[in-house]
């Protein structure tokens, strides 16, 4: 079996199926139409592994006691999570794709309003209800961060699309029923676990202390993936809501 550092962590991940595993065709969504590849939790695995396995090739406690000092070193679970979260995601794909969807609905409820008002001018008979959405602050942020209060959201805005009632205004086909997306199902992590950081003097103890650190960071890592194949399932769902959303629009235009 091959000792080098380097080798063995391609092995790793290659063995490991951290991109080709049974999900991969999964972990593909629709943005603006395109197919995009949504594993980024795994190329954060994979360069924390390689980080590792080239300090490891050639120790020189210069580099090792720099790169120490650069490390992200987190107390607990909780604080290298809100770190790793901040380095997969950073904004992208579900942020987006949300802050997206709470504006088509702002649009359709400046629409309904103003198909209502042109209706009671011409004296139609005006049956309409818009439900409330209630979302909790900064919910944009939030949802990237706890799966929890995504699904909570998702599903919220599910209720308000499927409960609005503009059979007076227009006649949708069928009708604008989604899906819900189910609880995030993915075992525990404990969050108050803690992380113990030594005081490390040679190279020995450099690459022990640097490898603990990342094998942390790798569990960490890892339970983040879960958490980024959730984000898939919920941007497959706003991307059906997307569709009712269009066609509750086009249907309130021909009116």
């Amino acid at each position: 079996m091959d000792t080098c550092p380097v080798v063995q962590a391609v092995s790793e991940i290659y063995g490991g199926n951290i991109y080709e595993d049974e999900e991969c065709t999964a972990r593909v969504i629709k943005i603006g139409g395109n197919d995009v590849v949504f594993d980024d939790a795994s190329f954060y695995i994979m360069s924390k592994k390689m980080e590792y396995a080239r300090l490891a090739v050639n120790p020189s406690l210069e580099i090792l006691s720099n790169r120490y000092q650069l490390m992200h070193k987190a107390s607990n679970y909780e604080s290298l999570y809100k770190h790793i979260i901040s380095q997969v995601f950073d904004k992208k794909y579900l942020y987006n794709q949300f802050i997206r969807l709470i504006n088509l609905i702002g649009d359709i409820g400046e629409l309904i309003v103003t198909k209502c008002n042109h209706a009671a001018r011409s004296g139609h008979a005006i049956n309409v209800s818009l439900p409330n959405i209630d979302l909790l602050p900064t919910v944009d942020v939030l949802i990237v961060e706890d799966p929890l209060i995504l699904h909570q959201t998702i599903n919220n805005i599910i209720d308000f699309i499927t409960k609005i009632n503009v059979n007076s205004l227009c006649k949708l086909p069928g009708n604008l029923h989604v899906d819900k997306i189910q609880p995030f199902a993915a075992p525990g992590l404990d969050m108050s676990t803690t992380i113990a950081l030594g005081n490390p003097k040679t190279e020995e103890e450099y690459l022990g202390a640097i490898k603990s650190l990342v094998d942390h960071e790798i569990i960490v890592a890892t339970y983040v993936r879960e958490v980024e194949s959730y984000h898939i399932n919920a941007i497959n769902t706003i991307n059906k809501i997307f569709a009712k959303c269009d066609e509750l629009i086009t249907r309130l235009g021909a009116f």
